[in-house]
């Protein structure tokens, strides 16, 4: 996989997170949204799915794959707080998961699986080209 794929994901990752933190804060200033919400859940599986294909599609070593399972499991257990707390009509945990957990979850996706995979992807770049 080119490294300007990873450039994208890293822009992508970026933009999500951004987003994350936007509807947090309009959730917690006009109550919970709905649409906000699900809208910003689409978008954090689209950038995972994508990150997890580069992951599979890439010739990274198995510790990207092992902190790969981690970060998701994790995030599966943040995204099931956040559900609970919609559930139990708790904004101020729904605001703070996506705040704190959430944000600080995909910055790890973003710099343990894509930052690594750019790493690990440009030697090789470098050896086809020359």
């Amino acid at each position: 996989m080119e490294t300007n794929h990873f450039s994208t994901l890293q822009m992508i990752s970026d933009r999500v997170i951004k987003e994350v933190t936007k509807t947090a804060q309009s959730m917690r200033i006009n109550g919970p949204s709905r649409s906000q919400l699900y809208s910003t859940i689409d978008h954090i599986e689209s950038f995972t799915s994508l990150t997890t294909e580069a992951v599979f599609c890439s010739n990274c070593d198995q510790n990207v794959k092992i902190d790969l399972k981690q970060i998701s499991i994790e995030l599966l257990q943040i995204l099931r707080a956040i559900v609970s707390s919609w559930e139990k009509n708790d904004n101020f945990m729904l605001c703070d998961l996506m705040e704190h957990e959430l944000v600080d979850n995909l910055i790890r996706w973003k710099i343990q699986i894509i930052s690594t995979l750019k790493n690990q992807a440009t030697p090789n770049q470098k050896t086809t080209t020359t």
